[in-house]
């Protein structure tokens, strides 16, 4: 499978587009104590794509190690106003978003 192929695999995500967002832990574990980002939620929550992350800063909750995030994370506002870095695995197209 080629380069081209792979990236067709991940789905365009766009800024200001709403998406329903299925938190899990991720496949991200801190470098310095393992502590792996994310929980199992059964409810599924709509978010608002704010940004790419790409560049800004990832700080771990236990040990609080800072360091970059990784290409695929976007931040996502929640209808409270609450703020999520999230990975874009975790990002599903609303259908009526689609129309």
């Amino acid at each position: 499978m080629s380069l081209s192929d792979l990236m067709q695999l991940i789905p365009a995500i766009e800024i200001g587009k709403k998406y329903l967002w299925r938190e899990k832990p991720t496949e991200d574990a801190c470098p310095r104590c393992g502590n792996v980002t994310g929980q199992a939620v059964n409810v599924p929550e709509i978010v608002t794509v704010s940004q790419l992350l790409l560049g800004d800063q990832a700080e771990c909750e236990s040990c609080h190690l800072k360091r970059p995030f990784t290409e695929g994370w976007y931040g996502v506002e929640d209808k409270y106003g609450n703020r999520w870095a999230v990975p874009y695995t975790q990002l599903e197209e609303i259908q009526e978003e689609s129309r």
